[in-house]
Formats: structure tokens, C-alpha cells, sequence
């Protein structure tokens, strides 16, 4: 089958419009992931863009044309995989908007905490064979990163140690501590290149080793700044106090399989909390304290 890709990432882009050489990975109805050397791509039959991904025009289930295993190949403007040939001369690029600077003046606390409340209820209703908020690797990250931040020991904040416990934790394609991390991670060092301060860099090797595999690339480009447009956005507004894009973002972000979404938002909204708490003191603990409710740190 011959699909037209209709909008290629930027890291997709790379893969697609050289000549390379890959392999199946993942496949689902809608989306199929394929794996270059150390790099990763979704095809996807969808809208929501990424740097990652190619979107696809058409029909037909990506079961039926792609296996785990089936390798791929990129010349001359089209990928070839199992049955499917895309064809990408013609599609629009996706780039990033969180590699570059931006202006930096994060939501006010009110916001954040309505935000935080908004996810602990959501956390309430989704079924789940893990809590998260309960377990002992997101209570230390609370007491090792974002406690003392509040106080401005901010090395925390580059140790590998603060996160590596949470990577892998849970079940699924992208574990819940995978998500947390990866929201927390795309949101700081968007700050921080805007800053001009140092970021957070976690080794692709390490975290490989603690993970699935797909999960472990996808995090290390969310701490490159390369996460999909929804996500973005919402970082984007939370860290440029567009309160009313922010809750529209976030409830767009929070609708992701499973608690997905939900795990991502809350990383960014920690984030911002920590951000915030340099010239707010106690917005980290009016958050965790809406986060938690009942319970208790």
C-alpha cells in the first residue's frame, strides 16, 4: 500500500529524506514505530505532530501492512516497510518550538495549584495497577529534588539520582515515572535554555537500562526538547502565564492512554512549582499539599 505523508518532524525528517536503513519496533492499529541506529520515528495515522513523527494520509490499519521486525528503508523522498511505502516528498516539516529561548514568566500559584488539583482528581478515577503519588521513588524524588529546591540546593536538580528511580517505574508502552520525568525534564531545560542556565541531562545508556526501549528514547528527547505540539503548548503556556491556553492544554494533554497524559502534566507542573518557588516561597508546598490531599508525604 502507498500512503502520502502529509507533515514530517524535524527528527523524523533526518531518517526520511536520506538513505537509511531500520526496523520495525512497535505496531498498533493506528501508529507503528520504527528504529534508525540510535533514533526513533512514529508513523501515525493522526493529527497531532511531533518532531518525531509522519503523519499519514488515507486508510487501513498499520497491522495489517507492518510486523515487529520488518526492516525499513529511506531514499529518495519515500520509506519503504513491509507493505507500506510513504511517500514524504511534499509534506510539511514539524519543528520544535522548546530548543529555542523564549520569554519566561510562569503561571501564578493560584493556577498551578488549581492545575495540580485538577490531575489529583483525575489520578482519583483512572484505574490503575500502580499509584504513583503513594509509591517510595515519587516520594523521594518529593524529598531529594523538589523540597530542596524550595531552599535553593538546585545541584539536586542535575543528579542523575533524583530520577533514575522513578524510570521504569510502572507498567505500559511509556511507564507512569517515565512520563513524570520526561514532562518535569522538557519543562525545566526549556527554562533553562531560555535562561542560559545549565540543563538536566540524563545519559540515553542509563536510562536504556532501566526502561523499554522506545520509552528510553522517547524520554531523552523530551529532556531535548522534543516532545509532540500538545505537550508544547502546555509547557509553553505554563511558563508564558497564558493562564487560559494553559487549562486548555492541559486538558487536551491529560486525555493521553491510560494516565499518561495525566503523569506528563504533572512533571511540568512540578516543574513550574520549583520554578516558581525561587520567588514565591511555598508554592512547592501548597502544590504537594493539593496534590496529595489525605495523604500525607
Amino acid at each position: 500500500m502507498i500512503l502520502r505523508a502529509t507533515c514530517v518532524g524535524e527528527l523524523a525528517a533526518s531518517f526520511a529524506n536520506t538513505s537509511a536503513n531500520g526496523r520495525v519496533t512497535r505496531v498498533f492499529r493506528n501508529s507503528a514505530y520504527l528504529e534508525s541506529g540510535s533514533a526513533l520515528f512514529l508513523l501515525l495515522r493522526g493529527e497531532i505532530k511531533s518532531p518525531m513523527t509522519i503523519n499519514l494520509e488515507g486508510e487501513g490499519e498499520m497491522e495489517r501492512m507492518l510486523a515487529v521486525g520488518d526492516t525499513c528503508s529511506a531514499q529518495d523522498s519515500q520509506i519503504v516497510a513491509g507493505r507500506l511505502t510513504v511517500l514524504t516528498s511534499g509534506a510539511s516539516t514539524y519543528r520544535s518550538k522548546l530548543t529555542a529561548p523564549s520569554r519566561i514568566s510562569p503561571i501564578g500559584s493560584t493556577q498551578l495549584i488549581k492545575g495540580i488539583t485538577a490531575l489529583r482528581l483525575l489520578y482519583d478515577v483512572s484505574p490503575s495497577s500502580l499509584d504513583l503519588l503513594s509509591s517510595k521513588p515519587f516520594r523521594d524524588f518529593v524529598d531529594s529534588l523538589l523540597s530542596p529546591q524550595g531552599y535553593g540546593a538546585s545541584t539536586w536538580l542535575y543528579e542523575l539520582g533524583s530520577y533514575l528511580p522513578l524510570v521504569g517505574l510502572g507498567s505500559g508502552f511509556t511507564p507512569a515515572g517515565d512520563d513524570l520525568v520526561g514532562g518535569f525534564a522538557a519543562a525545566y531545560n526549556h527554562f533553562a535554555r531560555s535562561k542560559g542556565m545549565k540543563v538536566i541531562d540524563l545519559p540515553l545508556a542509563e536510562l536504556a537500562k532501566r526502561t523499554v526501549h522506545e520509552s528510553a528514547i522517547i524520554l531523552d528527547y523530551a529532556q531535548r526538547g522534543y516532545v509532540d505540539e500538545r505537550l508544547e503548548r502546555m509547557i509553553l503556556s505554563a511558563m508564558n502565564n497564558s493562564p487560559q491556553e494553559f487549562f486548555s492544554e492541559l486538558l487536551e494533554v491529560t486525555r493521553r492512554g491510560h494516565t499518561s497524559g495525566i503523569d506528563m502534566s504533572l512533571g511540568v507542573l512540578l516543574c513550574v512549582a520549583t520554578i516558581k518557588e525561587q520567588t514565591e516561597n511555598g508554592t512547592v508546598k501548597s502544590c504537594l499539599q493539593a496534590l496529595m490531599g489525605s495523604r500525607t508525604l
